[in-house]
């Protein structure tokens, strides 16, 4: 047999046999799957924890400074300024929180002293204004707050989110000491802001 019939031979029963072709599976059609095989699936979760974080701009410092002006002090009158009458406020600080619970419960944050505030001294502390920027979902407290070392609520309900870090976010600050006879608060003495779970 010469080497072309051996050739027709094979080329017939090439095309003869049965042809297989790997199916295409179209993911967005379930109609298309290969059903039959062996299948499997893996469950996967994410676990994510709670965040609750509280600022006090501006850093790296966050002293309430009250400056006296010496210009202004006459003799007979408080030493904390001829015009105060021993009252001074300031209102440079902004209060920023992040906030994220894991089962959607509301945060709350509060404030107090470290230590007892001297007898002769009154230092409170309200919230002023409320940025208009970042994610701000939450009550605050618009009766100034007389400070202690007793824990009191200034922000209610804040819901999972942040308020923009730095000064002019968030929530500012607004401390008002009336301080008539001019004494010193002790060393060490901190306000201190706590953000946590209702």
């Amino acid at each position: 047999m010469n080497n072309y019939k051996i050739w027709s031979i094979l080329a017939v029963m090439l095309l003869s046999g049965s042809c297989i072709s790997q199916e295409t599976l179209n993911a967005d059609d379930p109609n298309s799957f290969i059903f039959g095989g062996d299948q499997k699936s893996i469950t996967a979760s994410i676990s994510l924890q709670s965040i609750y974080l509280v600022d006090v701009e501006s850093d790296p410092d966050n002293t309430i400074r009250f400056n006296v002006d010496g210009t202004a002090i006459e003799a007979g009158l408080p030493a904390m300024g001829a015009k105060s009458n021993g009252i001074e406020t300031n209102e440079t600080l902004w209060l920023n929180f992040s906030s994220r619970s894991v089962d959607g419960e509301k945060a709350i944050i509060t404030v107090r002293t470290n230590q007892p505030v001297p007898d002769g001294i009154i230092i409170s502390v309200a919230l002023i204004a409320v940025s208009p920027g970042g994610f701000i979902d939450a009550n605050e407290e618009k009766n100034p707050i007389i400070l202690s070392e007793i824990e009191e609520r200034i922000v209610d309900k804040i819901e999972n989110g942040y308020t923009n870090d730095f000064i002019g976010n968030g929530f500012q600050i607004q401390y008002t000491v009336e301080n008539n006879q001019a004494l010193s608060l002790p060393p060490g003495f901190e306000i201190i802001y706590e953000i946590k779970q209702k």
